[in-house]
């Protein structure tokens, strides 16, 4: 008994003496043995404590019952303070009366420390996930809600203590509730975060919802609990949905068009090309969208178009710019038009025009024109030399 890693010391009832005092006692208290044998709680403690003593002495005795402290403060012979849990026992003889008491405690201090210390970090956690935009919630895994915010009891039509300990079955409409268990199931099958998302209707009007399930494991790595943070996404899937139908515009308007048209983004990749514009590049929609502008341009063509994007980003004043250019065995006029948000580049509006037969059709003009005047020059030379031998003979 003296190895236990719980102190303890037996009193007698009818003196209230110590008559065994283990080692761990003494590690406890700072008394030794030598010290606490055939003592009274009076002559070893500071009186408040050898009051407190005689009262659960006068229990015990009493009742004939196990009295427990679950938690009471003792200060060591060095006014070291410690956290104590304490039982007391009484040991009854052979006429059924108590006859000894036992105390037994356990130093808890440590233990204390530490859960006002997981308590206060609870709190910390709690206030954040309260103070939060997001709704949020967690349940046991009996589907049980332990944690729920004002924002998620608002949207649920109620307030937190309307859901706390009540199952998701019970709190929520079947197929909300049997939504929520189908990922909660998924989510603890992988042991890792699950996101999905929810839409609903609420009077007319839909709204959209991210939704993030999270484990939240022991120090084992067994999971305890689970975590659901729904965030409000309805804006951003409106703002898509705007974007959507704006590029469905574009796209439409830009299709029929007899003229390469390309939109780039700020970042210089490719959002919108039309069929006229792959068909001149001799390539598939897909091996257009997303890529950088600069994939499908270089040399003498290159440097000319980033030195002017350069311009653009930097001076929201420049006009457009047109430049021609020999791609491919075509003549084609590139026509830059930088497009600006807020005063900030935004982007880029490239067409590109094909004007092979314009230049062909020129040049052919030109030789024809030129051939032409080589004709007209010709005859009026030879007129010339026709006149010159007449007058010639009749001077002769």
């Amino acid at each position: 008994m003296t190895t236990s890693r719980q102190q303890f010391f037996v009193k007698s009832t009818d003196s209230r003496k110590i008559i065994l005092w283990n080692k761990q006692a003494e590690s406890i208290s700072g008394i030794s043995s030598e010290q606490s044998l055939g003592k009274t709680a009076h002559e070893l403690f500071p009186k408040n404590i050898a009051d407190m003593f005689d009262k659960l002495d006068n229990e015990v005795i009493t009742s004939g019952n196990i009295q427990d402290i679950p938690e009471e403060i003792l200060y060591k012979s060095d006014s070291e303070r410690i956290i104590v849990h304490t039982k007391t026992v009484p040991i009854f003889d052979s006429n059924k009366e108590p006859e000894y008491l036992l105390y037994i405690s356990e130093d808890i201090t440590i233990q204390k420390q530490i859960q006002d210390a997981l308590r206060e970090s609870e709190e910390k956690y709690r206030t954040l996930l309260e103070s939060a935009h997001d709704a949020i919630f967690a349940v046991d895994l009996s589907y049980k809600f332990i944690f729920m915010n004002k924002i998620a009891a608002k949207k649920l039509g109620g307030t937190p203590e309307d859901f706390i300990g009540k199952r998701l079955q019970d709190a929520l409409p079947d197929d909300i509730a049997g939504e929520l268990i189908e990922n909660i199931n998924k989510m603890i099958d992988t042991g890792k975060d699950y996101v999905f998302e929810n839409v609903e209707i609420i009077q007319g009007k839909k709204y959209w919802y991210n939704i993030n399930v999270q484990p939240i494991m022991d120090h084992l790595g067994k999971i305890t609990s689970i975590l659901f943070i729904s965030r409000d996404v309805s804006k951003l899937k409106e703002s898509e949905e705007k974007i959507q139908q704006e590029s469905a515009k574009l796209s439409a308007m830009i299709t029929g068009m007899e003229e390469g048209v390309l939109f780039a983004n700020a970042d210089d990749i490719i959002i919108e090309a039309n069929p006229y514009f792959c068909e001149l590049l001799k390539l598939k929609r897909e091996d257009v969208i997303g890529k950088s502008i600069w994939n499908f341009h270089h040399g003498a063509t290159f440097n000319v178009l980033s030195e002017k994007i350069q311009k653009f980003r930097s001076n929201p004043d420049c006009e457009q710019f047109s430049v021609q250019r020999s791609i491919m065995g075509k003549q084609l006029i590139l026509r830059m038009q930088p497009i600006y948000r807020n005063g900030k580049y935004d982007g880029v509006l490239l067409n590109v025009i094909d004007v092979t037969e314009l230049v062909n059709a020129k040049r052919e003009a030109e030789e024809v024109s030129y051939c032409f005047d080589i004709s007209i020059r010709s005859r009026e030379k030879a007129k010339f030399s026709v006149g010159d031998g007449y007058r010639s003979t009749r001077g002769g």
